[in-house]
């Protein structure tokens, strides 16, 4: 790869940095000139590149332009001459900034070679695919892939941003965050491998969306609730007027029998038992108690939302692999022998606190196996985040204005950005996470919706169908996404997201 160490670089601050910085490291340079306009000092562009360039060891030195120049071609180009004149190798980078600096920085080139500087150089960093297209008056152009490990930090504070949180998992992850990839590498498998998990998983994290959806369930919940009501006696009050009192007048006469001697003595609560001769009444009264207090109980029950954890046949191996598959992933349930799968059973679904949190790392699992498995990919990343929150940089009093689920740091500058979604997606989601890219890693910065429903999930003429246990929500997030230009990924389409969107030819 070629290396011009001995060049100077003039380059436009600009609000898309990287195509400043990576030629510069790419190139070996020691020496930046960062044309300036009032615009990009106001705004810190010319700062912030001059402070990362100078801690890549390469001295920056600004070129302010005033306000009556920066449309002028012909005192532009004076202006570039006159700061470069002694200097014999210079690489002019049109990458950057408004069209009237970039033409020039080409027509600065083309005079300082009409002079008899034959070494200059001009480069243009190209978006896409990522290369570095560099060329000499006359001579072919040559190109490169960009290919520079910046750091999460760096960009941010590229484009006017700082990491408030965040967590690094890739190339290194401490002890606590290799745990957690390795619980959510356990359930992608699961998930993939068994459709009863996959039921599993989204009863237990969406009960309240129409998941009891058909007869035998509904049977199913009542008679399991049937079998452990029993209303208490001293719960169950006769209504009917003459009844009201009949337990306790039943009690009073054999409280006096023991000490009766004529007739006369018990006459008064035998007298107040007369309305038995309608047991009919009596046994109408007392059943409508035990049913109304049953009903209660059964609906109160139906209310808690226990509904089934999986509503499709199972065989006992079946049922004793979904339990060892959420014992697998730090989950348990209270089952004994004979337990239907109800979702009140489940203590925990897996290690951590819910569904979402563990289907994010779910997705940080996979994407760390690809970049381990295979060279290609992993030689266009630097860093993966996860959990990353951002704020305006250098403003104490600015709020958290970013959550980025997880975060790729490609080789070539860009963060590709994955927000995970377990459940509904909402067109302004969209819309925010694409402009979020944009801010913080530039024009090309990209952001994706994960989701997790499965590609292989087709019917007939490849039309799309999904089990009963998913959603309506969930299943129109890839409709709802695409309508709002942004792409969706399938949780088993990681891979060939990856390839993609790292511009890696398979």
């Amino acid at each position: 790869m070629d290396k011009f160490p001995d060049h100077l670089m003039v380059c436009s601050a600009t609000g898309n940095q990287t195509v400043n910085l990576i030629p510069a490291l790419q190139f070996d340079v020691k020496e930046c000139i960062v044309v300036s306009t009032k615009w990009a000092e106001a705004n810190g562009l010319t700062s912030r590149l001059s402070e990362v360039l100078k801690e890549k060891s390469i001295m920056a030195t600004a070129l302010p332009i005033q306000e009556d120049i920066e449309k002028n071609l012909t005192a532009l180009v004076g202006i570039l001459c006159d700061v470069v004149k002694d200097k014999p190798h210079v690489i002019w980078n049109l990458s950057g900034g408004q069209k009237i600096p970039s033409l020039a920085q080409y027509e600065a080139y083309k005079q300082r070679r009409g002079s008899g500087l034959h070494n200059d150089l001009m480069v243009y960093a190209e978006a896409n695919p990522p290369e570095l297209w560099y060329w000499r008056e006359g001579e072919p152009a040559k190109n490169l892939f960009t290919n520079i490990p910046l750091g999460l930090e760096t960009i941010l504070y590229l484009y006017g941003s700082e990491k408030v949180e965040g967590e690094c998992i890739y190339p290194k992850a401490d002890s606590e965050v290799a745990s957690r990839l390795d619980i959510g590498s356990r359930a992608y498998r699961h998930f993939l491998s068994s459709d009863l998990f996959r039921e599993a998983f989204f009863r237990y994290m969406v009960p309240d969306e129409g998941l009891v959806k058909n007869e035998k369930e509904i049977k199913d919940l009542v008679k399991k609730a049937l079998r452990n009501v029993k209303p208490k006696l001293q719960e169950i009050r006769c209504t009917k007027a003459g009844y009201e009192d009949i337990e306790k007048n039943i009690a009073l006469l054999f409280n006096k029998i023991g000490a009766v001697r004529t007739i006369e003595d018990i006459k008064g609560p035998l007298d107040r038992l007369k309305i038995i001769k309608r047991p009919d009444q009596l046994f109408d009264d007392y059943w409508n108690g035990i049913k109304n207090l049953t009903a209660d109980e059964v609906l109160k029950r139906m209310e808690k939302q226990d509904t089934a954890l999986v509503t499709q046949t199972y065989t006992p191996r079946q049922k004793a692999d979904l339990i060892n598959a959420i014992r697998d992933i730090g989950g348990d349930l209270s089952l004994e022998d004979g337990d239907h799968l109800w979702r009140s059973k489940v203590i925990r679904f897996s290690a951590f606190a819910t569904n979402g949190i563990l289907f994010e790392w779910m997705v940080a699992s996979r994407i760390i196996t690809l970049l381990e498995d295979n060279e290609s990919l992993r030689e266009k990343v630097s860093e993966v985040w996860i959990n990353v929150k951002t704020k305006k940089l250098d403003d104490p009093k600015a709020k958290n204005d970013a959550e980025l689920d997880l975060v790729i740091v490609t080789r070539f500058g860009t963060l590709v950005i994955l927000e995970m979604k377990t459940h509904h997606i909402s067109g302004d989601t969209t819309k925010s996470k694409e402009a979020t890219a944009m801010k913080k890693s530039g024009t090309y910065g990209k952001a994706l919706i994960v989701g997790p429903l499965l590609a292989i999930e087709k019917e007939g003429n490849q039309k799309r169908s999904y089990p009963s246990y998913i959603d309506s929500k969930t299943a129109e997030q890839k409709s709802t996404a695409e309508q709002h230009g942004l792409d969706y990924v399938y949780l088993d389409g990681m891979e060939k997201m990856l390839f993609r969107e790292l511009k890696v030819k398979r």
